[in-house]
């Protein structure tokens, strides 16, 4: 196809092969949102959560309230940047206490993830997965944040079964740690989705890149109208080509 895939690449096509081709191949610049930066800093935030955790301090502890006030003492913004820093920190509490139920003499080892903010460039592919975890039966999950009041499961499953096949070009992913299980969680919502990753999900991701290497070869890049239009750098120019009734 001549570009380097990335996530953005694919869910770009998936809501409009047209906004696709104005970003990707023509390269129109797109401006940041509010919630793109709002996101950007909860993504610092999470990326230096587990470098400053007070590990030592939670393992004495020996009720789940008292390590969530642990855990929310590394919470420095205000605002919806403070709540979703707060929202995380109980999050990661929750997961710490579990833990230390279940297996309190490996407890470091699933607590810390195994890969935080990786990135991974092939001769085809570009990607940055937010976290990778270790699960108890040895097997990796590949863990998104998203920041956004959109909560699409098609859409998560989709980037993340992205990753999975991305990661299992790794010797680590490949032969030790296999991505088998995805999971996001969402800061401003306080959702959370974890499951097996299924063969269905990785042939509907598939089906997704058929129809961009097809998009290539004709050079039809169709417009698709949706919610997602105001974010879209050619926004005016397509929408004067709708027929008006």
């Amino acid at each position: 196809m001549g570009l380097k895939l990335s996530k953005w690449a694919l869910q770009d096509f998936v809501a409009c092969p047209r906004r696709f081709k104005a970003i990707h191949i023509d390269k129109v610049a797109c401006e940041q949102s509010p919630e793109a930066k709002l996101g950007e800093d909860f993504h610092e935030f999470a990326r230096s959560f587990f470098a400053r955790v007070p590990y030592r301090q939670a393992r004495k502890l020996h009720r789940l309230h008292d390590i969530e006030e642990l855990f929310c003492e590394l919470v420095d913004a205000d605002g919806e940047l403070g709540l979703m820093e707060t929202n995380f920190c109980k999050f990661e509490a929750a997961h710490f206490w579990k833990l230390k139920q279940l297996v309190p003499q490996k407890l470091k080892r699933f607590f810390y993830p195994l890969d935080l903010e990786l990135t991974v460039e092939t001769d085809y592919m570009f990607f940055r997965v937010d976290r990778i975890d270790l699960l108890l039966n040895r097997k990796a999950c590949v863990v998104e944040y998203k920041t956004s009041t959109h909560w699409n499961l098609s859409s998560l499953r989709r980037e993340l079964a992205f990753y999975c096949v991305g990661l299992k070009r790794l010797m680590r992913y490949k032969r030790f740690y296999r991505p088998e299980y995805i999971a996001c969680y969402n800061p401003r919502l306080d959702k959370f989705f974890f499951e097996k990753l299924s063969k269905n999900t990785v042939r509907s991701m598939y089906s997704w890149l058929k129809k961009m290497e097809e998009a290539f070869k004709t050079g039809v890049f169709p417009r698709r109208i949706s919610g997602l239009c105001r974010y879209c750098p050619i926004a005016k120019e397509c929408l004067e080509e709708v027929p008006k009734w």
